[in-house]
Parts: structure tokens; sequence; C-alpha cells
């Protein structure tokens, strides 16, 4: 939003790391109140979203009609052309991506349910209606992209605002526009941040629920009837990530790091959730559709193609090796965690029901 002469902050891990904590923290007071004012963020967050895509998708048109993408200095793209990505390893890390990212986050419906009005009718319309939407919006607003910044300099932290500016500069009405742009960017990010916080944070209570983990993990704040303990330790473990990611590195590899690591565990459970129809129970095989087989068949291979990707990085890093160790090592090491204490707790409440029963 400040313009060319703050292009030293994201460099800046002090001053990146201080505005990204605030922001997380504020995130989480936010999820602390619960659904009743996390709606609100992700309602300003949806609707910034829409609006400056729609400005995103109709810029190329601007200005072809201004005649402004053949003025020297604004033609730096590949102009409006119908074509498709080169065939490397780095597109198809980009298109690994994007076959999870793009249209996952519908299982947060099973998770906010609960606390929604008509979840089943409210919530199957909206996929209806969002899913096509989804797609054009990535596709319409990629080509926007790429009308104006070239593909090898396309900034991958934030396309958006780099296209703003060469498209509209850094001075005059062009900047204030661009600056109220960034700012509904930061509104929709906020907006996501919030919704995919506040998600996470109730799985450790639902798994505290089943006596996987501590009874801490569980209680609820007393005004609000949030997992405060829960959304206090996610906060904890999402400031760790951020520093841990951001040491030694530059911005768009820390961001990378962040992004492609979080994402593996994503294809994981994605790779669980659709080898359930194919791998379950015999009654649970015999129940579904058989169109449901080989959707949940396509889900998975897609799914197991990205994770294989996810190690390939797609950006300028320092030390290839060191970027895929850092990735696999996350993945590795966090579900060790998890299985070993799984079975440590698992054996815990085996002694417990057994020194309980009765001889």
């Amino acid at each position: 939003m400040i313009g060319p002469k703050a292009a030293w902050l994201p460099e800046n891990q002090l001053a990146s790391l201080g505005i990204v904590a605030t922001i997380v923290a504020a995130i989480t007071l936010a999820t602390v109140c619960g659904l009743e004012w996390g709606k609100w963020i992700h309602n300003i967050g949806g609707m910034a979203m829409i609006t400056l895509f729609v400005g995103l998708i109709l810029l190329p048109i601007w200005a072809v009609w201004e005649h402004r993408l053949g003025k020297p200095g604004i033609d730096r793209g590949v102009g409006l052309a119908l074509m498709l990505p080169p065939h490397n390893l780095r597109s198809a890390a980009l298109f690994g991506q994007m076959l999870v990212g793009a249209l996952s986050g519908l299982e947060y419906i099973a998770i906010f349910a609960g606390e929604s009005r008509q979840p089943e009718r409210n919530i199957t319309r909206s996929v209806w209606i969002a899913s096509p939407i989804i797609c054009a919006m990535f596709i319409l607003g990629t080509s926007s992209v790429v009308s104006f910044a070239k593909p090898g300099s396309v900034d991958l932290i934030a396309p958006i605002p780099q296209t703003l500016r060469i498209a509209l500069g850094n001075s005059g009405i062009g900047n204030l526009v661009v600056m109220a742009a960034i700012l509904l960017l930061q509104l929709r990010l906020v907006g996501a941040a919030s919704y995919l916080f506040a998600g996470v944070t109730r799985l450790p209570m639902a798994v505290g629920w089943d006596n996987l983990l501590p009874a801490w993990f569980t209680r609820l704040h007393s005004r609000w009837k949030t997992p405060v303990n829960s959304i206090l330790c996610t906060f904890g473990l999402v400031i760790l990530l951020l520093v841990l990611a951001s040491v030694g590195v530059h911005a768009q590899e820390a961001f990378q790091v962040l992004s492609n690591a979080s994402l593996t565990h994503y294809e994981l459970m994605y790779m669980a959730m659709f080898a359930i129809p194919l791998a379950g129970t015999g009654a649970l095989r015999k129940s579904v559709p058989g169109w449901l087989k080989w959707v949940s068949l396509v889900g998975f291979f897609a799914s197991f193609f990205s994770l294989l990707i996810s190690t390939y990085p797609f950006v300028h890093v320092v030390n290839p090796l060191e970027y895929a160790a850092k990735i696999g090592g996350t993945v590795l090491v966090s579900n060790a965690a998890a299985v070993a204490f799984y079975k440590l707790r698992n054996r815990g409440i085996y002694r417990q029901e057994i020194i309980k029963t009765p001889s």
C-alpha cells in the first residue's frame, strides 16, 4: 500500500514477523469470541475478495480500451493470449498446488455446521453457487496477471498488487486505486485466515472429546463457549512456524516453505478422506454409489500427485535441497510425533481402564 519506498519491508524479518504476529493475535482474539464476531470478518473478507477480483478481471479490458497495453513500460506481460504453460517441473509444481488448493476447504462445513443455521440447505446451496465462481476467478484472474506481468517475474506472494502497480502506476489517482485494492486484498486474506484458524482450533477440542488429547483442550470459555485453550495452543504453534520458516531465507522462500509444508499435511488428509469410499469397511463401500468411488479415485491420485511435487520449489530458493528437506522433515517429524503421542495416549487410557475394571 505504501509503494516503492517500502520495498525493503518484506525482506525485513523483524518487521514482517511483527506485522504478521499482530494480525494473528487479532484473529486469535476474534476466534475466542466465536462465530458471532468471526462471521463478520469472514463476510467482509468474502465481499472484499469478490470486489477485488471483479476489478482485476476487468483490468485488461480497461487497458485495451485506454490503449495502455501498448504503451512503454505497460505491456510487460504476454498480452491477451490463449496459451498453455511450459512443460517443466515448475509448471507441474504450480499445477499440483492448484489441484488441492483451488477447491479444497469444503470439509470445514462439518466443523461449522453445528454452529450454523439450517446448514444442510444453506451450505449445500453455497457450494453449488461458489464452485463455478471460484474456477472462473482463478482462470480469469490469472489471465489478467499475465497480461501485465511476465510469467517468469510474477511475485508469487503478492501477484495482484504487483499487477495493479504495473497497470495503474505509483502516483495520482492510479496510486489511490491501487492502495484501496490492496486494502481489499488484505481484508480478503484476513477473512480467509480467520476462517481457517477458527476451523483448525476446533479440531483439538473434538479429539479431546475422544480422550486422545488431554481434557485441557476441551475446556470452553466461560462467556463465549469457544475452546479457548485449543485456540491459544494453535496461536503458539502458528507463531513458532512463522519464526522457523523465516530463519535464514528470503521472503518468497519463507512463504513457500510455510505454504508447501502445510499443504503436504492437507494432501495427506485428503488422500485419507478419498480412500474411505475405496478402502473403508465393507458395509460402507456397499452403501456409497459407484460415481462417488470414481470421483474419490480421481481425488486420491490428484492429492497424491500434489504431495509428490510439493517439495519442488517454483520460486528462487537459497538451497533447493535444504528447501525440500524442510518440507519433507516437517511432514515426517509432525506425523512421527502424532503417531507416538497417539500410541502413548492409548496405552495410558488402556492402563487406566484396567485399573478401574474390578477383577
